[in-house]
Protein backbone atom coordinates (compact mmCIF):
# COMPACT_ATOMS: atom_id res chain seq x y z
CA UNK A 1 0.00 0.00 0.00
CA UNK A 2 1.51 3.34 -0.98
CA UNK A 3 1.55 6.45 1.20
CA UNK A 4 -1.10 8.23 -0.93
CA UNK A 5 -3.64 5.43 -0.29
CA UNK A 6 -2.84 5.45 3.44
CA UNK A 7 -3.32 9.25 3.58
CA UNK A 8 -6.70 9.03 1.80
CA UNK A 9 -7.85 6.23 4.08
CA UNK A 10 -6.81 8.19 7.19
CA UNK A 11 -8.60 11.31 5.89
CA UNK A 12 -11.83 9.38 5.29
CA UNK A 13 -11.63 7.77 8.71
CA UNK A 14 -11.12 11.13 10.37
CA UNK A 15 -14.12 12.62 8.51
CA UNK A 16 -16.33 9.66 9.45
CA UNK A 17 -15.26 9.97 13.09
CA UNK A 18 -16.02 13.71 13.03
CA UNK A 19 -19.46 13.13 11.50
CA UNK A 20 -20.15 10.47 14.14
CA UNK A 21 -19.15 12.83 16.95
CA UNK A 22 -21.34 15.62 15.52
CA UNK A 23 -24.33 13.26 15.31
CA UNK A 24 -23.75 12.13 18.87
CA UNK A 25 -23.48 15.73 20.10
CA UNK A 26 -26.66 16.80 18.31
CA UNK A 27 -28.74 13.90 19.63
CA UNK A 28 -27.28 14.28 23.13
CA UNK A 29 -28.53 17.87 23.36
CA UNK A 30 -32.10 16.74 22.58
CA UNK A 31 -32.32 18.03 19.02
CA UNK A 32 -34.89 16.35 16.80
CA UNK A 33 -36.66 17.36 13.63
CA UNK A 34 -40.09 18.84 14.19
CA UNK A 35 -41.86 16.31 11.96
CA UNK A 36 -45.42 16.47 10.75
CA UNK A 37 -47.91 18.63 12.60
CA UNK A 38 -50.28 16.73 14.87
CA UNK A 39 -53.63 18.46 15.11
CA UNK A 40 -55.60 17.88 18.29
CA UNK A 41 -58.80 15.86 18.00
CA UNK A 42 -61.18 18.87 18.16
CA UNK A 43 -59.70 20.18 14.89
CA UNK A 44 -60.38 17.04 12.85
CA UNK A 45 -63.33 18.92 11.37
CA UNK A 46 -63.00 22.69 11.16
CA UNK A 47 -65.16 25.50 9.86
CA UNK A 48 -63.44 28.86 9.27
CA UNK A 49 -65.41 32.08 9.64
CA UNK A 50 -64.26 35.48 8.50
CA UNK A 51 -66.06 38.72 7.76
CA UNK A 52 -64.33 38.89 4.38
CA UNK A 53 -65.23 35.73 2.46
CA UNK A 54 -62.33 36.21 0.05
CA UNK A 55 -59.64 36.49 2.71
CA UNK A 56 -56.31 35.17 1.44
CA UNK A 57 -55.25 34.47 5.03
CA UNK A 58 -58.37 32.34 5.64
CA UNK A 59 -57.68 30.40 2.44
CA UNK A 60 -54.05 29.85 3.45
CA UNK A 61 -55.11 28.63 6.91
CA UNK A 62 -57.66 26.27 5.33
CA UNK A 63 -54.91 24.83 3.09
CA UNK A 64 -52.58 24.36 6.06
CA UNK A 65 -55.31 22.67 8.11
CA UNK A 66 -56.12 20.31 5.23
CA UNK A 67 -52.44 19.40 4.84
CA UNK A 68 -52.39 18.62 8.57
CA UNK A 69 -55.37 16.28 8.21
CA UNK A 70 -58.37 18.45 9.07
CA UNK A 71 -61.57 18.31 7.06
CA UNK A 72 -62.58 21.88 6.19
CA UNK A 73 -66.33 22.35 6.48
CA UNK A 74 -68.26 24.87 4.41
CA UNK A 75 -70.96 25.08 7.09
CA UNK A 76 -70.55 24.69 10.87
CA UNK A 77 -71.57 21.34 12.39
CA UNK A 78 -72.21 20.22 15.91
CA UNK A 79 -68.97 18.95 17.43
CA UNK A 80 -66.76 20.60 14.81
CA UNK A 81 -64.27 23.32 15.64
CA UNK A 82 -64.93 26.84 14.42
CA UNK A 83 -61.92 29.01 13.76
CA UNK A 84 -63.18 32.59 13.95
CA UNK A 85 -60.91 35.14 12.32
CA UNK A 86 -62.21 38.19 14.14
CA UNK A 87 -59.83 40.72 12.64
CA UNK A 88 -57.43 40.75 9.72
CA UNK A 89 -55.97 44.15 9.01
CA UNK A 90 -53.15 44.76 6.54
CA UNK A 91 -51.83 48.31 6.42
CA UNK A 92 -49.11 50.07 4.48
CA UNK A 93 -47.69 53.30 5.78
CA UNK A 94 -44.88 55.62 4.80
CA UNK A 95 -42.04 55.73 7.34
CA UNK A 96 -39.44 57.81 5.46
CA UNK A 97 -39.78 60.61 2.91
CA UNK A 98 -37.11 62.07 0.61
CA UNK A 99 -36.33 65.82 0.65
CA UNK A 100 -38.52 66.24 -2.45
CA UNK A 101 -41.53 64.69 -0.68
CA UNK A 102 -41.45 61.19 -2.23
CA UNK A 103 -41.93 58.11 -0.08
CA UNK A 104 -38.60 56.30 0.39
CA UNK A 105 -39.52 53.61 2.88
CA UNK A 106 -42.75 51.83 3.72
CA UNK A 107 -43.88 49.61 6.56
CA UNK A 108 -46.36 46.77 6.09
CA UNK A 109 -48.28 45.74 9.18
CA UNK A 110 -50.53 42.67 9.45
CA UNK A 111 -52.72 42.39 12.52
CA UNK A 112 -54.78 39.22 13.10
CA UNK A 113 -57.15 38.31 15.93
CA UNK A 114 -58.76 34.88 16.12
CA UNK A 115 -60.21 32.26 18.43
CA UNK A 116 -61.40 28.65 18.27
CA UNK A 117 -64.84 27.51 19.42
CA UNK A 118 -66.68 24.18 19.44
CA UNK A 119 -70.39 24.36 20.01
CA UNK A 120 -70.59 26.76 22.99
CA UNK A 121 -67.13 25.91 24.34
CA UNK A 122 -64.12 28.15 23.78
CA UNK A 123 -61.18 25.89 22.88
CA UNK A 124 -58.70 28.70 22.32
CA UNK A 125 -59.20 32.14 23.86
CA UNK A 126 -58.88 35.14 21.54
CA UNK A 127 -55.31 35.39 20.26
CA UNK A 128 -53.64 38.34 18.57
CA UNK A 129 -50.58 38.56 16.43
CA UNK A 130 -48.94 41.46 14.69
CA UNK A 131 -46.28 41.22 11.99
CA UNK A 132 -44.37 44.09 10.42
CA UNK A 133 -42.03 44.36 7.46
CA UNK A 134 -40.26 47.39 6.05
CA UNK A 135 -39.15 47.92 2.49
CA UNK A 136 -37.48 50.65 0.52
CA UNK A 137 -39.35 52.42 -2.24
CA UNK A 138 -36.18 52.87 -4.28
CA UNK A 139 -36.12 55.30 -7.18
CA UNK A 140 -39.24 56.81 -8.68
CA UNK A 141 -38.78 54.63 -11.78
CA UNK A 142 -39.41 51.37 -9.88
CA UNK A 143 -43.15 51.63 -9.30
CA UNK A 144 -43.92 48.14 -10.65
CA UNK A 145 -40.94 46.62 -8.84
CA UNK A 146 -42.00 48.26 -5.59
CA UNK A 147 -45.54 46.90 -5.93
CA UNK A 148 -44.22 43.41 -6.71
CA UNK A 149 -41.96 43.59 -3.65
CA UNK A 150 -44.87 44.74 -1.47
CA UNK A 151 -47.05 41.88 -2.78
CA UNK A 152 -44.28 39.38 -2.04
CA UNK A 153 -43.81 40.76 1.48
CA UNK A 154 -47.57 40.56 2.09
CA UNK A 155 -47.54 36.89 1.04
CA UNK A 156 -44.55 36.18 3.30
CA UNK A 157 -46.34 37.87 6.20
CA UNK A 158 -49.46 35.74 5.59
CA UNK A 159 -47.26 32.61 5.46
CA UNK A 160 -45.65 33.58 8.78
CA UNK A 161 -49.07 34.28 10.29
CA UNK A 162 -50.35 30.87 9.14
CA UNK A 163 -47.33 29.12 10.71
CA UNK A 164 -47.86 30.98 14.00
CA UNK A 165 -51.59 30.25 14.02
CA UNK A 166 -51.01 26.56 13.24
CA UNK A 167 -48.56 26.32 16.16
CA UNK A 168 -51.24 27.81 18.43
CA UNK A 169 -53.84 25.40 17.05
CA UNK A 170 -51.54 22.49 17.85
CA UNK A 171 -51.94 23.42 21.52
CA UNK A 172 -55.76 23.37 21.50
CA UNK A 173 -56.91 21.05 24.31
CA UNK A 174 -59.99 18.92 24.31
CA UNK A 175 -61.38 15.53 23.56
CA UNK A 176 -62.39 14.18 20.19
CA UNK A 177 -65.53 15.69 18.72
CA UNK A 178 -68.59 13.52 18.55
CA UNK A 179 -69.24 12.49 14.95
CA UNK A 180 -72.08 14.43 13.37
CA UNK A 181 -74.52 12.42 11.30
Amino acid sequence: MNTLAVTRYAGRSARLALVGLLCLAVTACGFSLRGAMQLPAPLVQTHITHDDGGSLLALDIADALQRAGSEILLEPRSGAAILEIQEEDLRRRVVAVSPDGRAQEYQLQLRVRYRVMRDDEELLAPQSLELTREFSAGGGERVLGREAEADQLEQEMRNDAVRLIMRQLEAVPGSAPEPAE
